[in-house]
This record gives C-alpha cells, structure tokens and sequence, in this order.
C-alpha cells in the first residue's frame, strides 16, 4: 500500500504530528512520500500552457508533476493543513490549481477515479469554522474524479503550539486520526464512482463530444476524450 501525504505547510507543528498520527495507524511497510511546502509549486501564472499547450509547459512542471505522479501511484491521498483566515493555505491552493487541466472538465487521469482522499484540518477556533478550508479541496479532487473524499476537523480552541501543547488536545487529534483511519478501512474497497460525480463526468463528455464535432482542430482535452473513448470520433464521409 502507498499514501501520498501533503503538508500544508513545512513546520513539523499540529498539522506535521496529526498527520503523522494518521499514519501510525496503517500497517508496517506502508509506503508514504511526504510533501511539505517547501516541495509544492508556486503559484499559478494563469499563462494556460497546461490547458493549451501540455501541463509540461508549465514553468512549474517539475514539482506539479512530482507530486501529481505520487497521487497517482498511491492508494491513499491524505491532506494536512492548518486553516489560515478561514481557508486553504496558500501552497495548497497553488497545488490545486496547477491541476486544474486535469479536472474531468478538461483531461481526467481516469486512475484518479478510484482514489481515497482524507482531509485533516486544524484551526485556533472551532471545527465547523473549517468548512470553507476544506471545500476547496474537496471540490478539486471531486472535479478530478475521486468519489470518495472526506474531512476531519479538529478545532484547537488556541492550543496550535506544538511544543506546549495540552494533553487534552493530543488525545483530540489522536482520537480524530483514528476515525479517518477507521473511514478508510470501510471504503478502501470501493471502486464505483458515485452518482453526483458520474453525472459531472457524464455532463463533461457530452460536452466535449459537441465541442469536437463543431471544431475543425482537435484540442488536447478532446484529444484526452478521445483516446480514452469517452467520446466518439468523427464518421469519415464514404468514398466514391
């Protein structure tokens, strides 16, 4: 079993330690690649050579692909991060959007449909002050394909400093950690895609399918679609 895990930040703080409490719970031998920020892309340039061009014209290329090859090759995709003015830390969004060209509505890794993703949050206030923070995030890996996706927040309430850390609060992450632990092993097995997001793929395909079929070029995304047989190919007109 692999798990890619992703750091919001590059501090080994509440975010660091819960999210390595997660990974205690999984067998020995479980392979893990760890990302911080240090080791996320910087931020998008909005220049659109992933959509037009190939993702490996992006000017962050390199590190996008690095992780991205990680997610994909994993069984496990776990994000911890501490919630920042009521929303995603920068360095994650700046991962999510140079994945954009791979939401289902542009060029879908069909091996991302069968992902598990956790959410570990943090926050000096309350859990349900997360929700904006943690939306982001599951809307790009739903977009993406992932069906099943989940979030565990834990409201500090000011305890956020590692090394001084209350014990009431540790048993809180810990205890958290165990219920994400205990939603993976329920659906580890499950591969099917649920409704809603079979529907986003559904409305996608028909989408490009129209766009091709009105176009005199065919686009990378089309491309996508079609070497995938999402969509059909033009009828060539029968010769004389």
């Amino acid at each position: 079993m692999k798990i890619t895990m992703i750091y919001g930040n590059s501090l080994q703080g509440v975010s660091y330690h819960y999210g390595e409490m997660l990974l205690s719970k999984f067998p020995k031998g479980t392979i893990v690649e760890r990302f911080d920020a240090n080791d996320l892309p910087s931020f998008c340039l909005s220049c659109k050579n992933c959509i037009l061009k190939g993702e490996n014209r992006c000017v962050e290329a390199k590190k996008t692909q690095t992780v991205f090859a990680s997610m994909l090759s994993s069984d496990l995709i776990v994000f911890s991060y501490p919630v920042y003015a009521l929303n995603v830390p920068a360095s994650v969004k700046s991962l999510l959007d140079h994945l954009c060209y791979a939401w289902m509505v542009h060029r879908p890794n069909e091996d991302m449909f069968k992902k598990k993703i956790i959410i570990l949050t943090n926050s000096v206030g309350m859990a349900f002050q997360q929700k904006l923070a943690i939306k982001s995030v599951r809307i790009a890996m739903n977009w993406m394909g992932a069906s099943y996706v989940r979030a565990f927040p834990v409201g500090m309430m000011g305890d956020v400093i590692w090394g001084s850390i209350k014990d009431d609060s540790v048993k809180k992450l810990d205890e958290s950690a165990s219920r994400a632990f205990g939603w993976y092993e329920r659906n580890k097995d499950k591969e099917r895609m649920k409704a809603g997001t079979k529907f986003k793929f559904f409305v996608c395909k028909k989408m490009h399918q129209s766009i091709y079929e009105s176009s005199t070029e065919v686009s990378l995304d089309n491309q996508r679609f079609l070497d995938k047989k999402w969509i059909k190919a033009k009828k060539r007109p029968m010769s004389d």
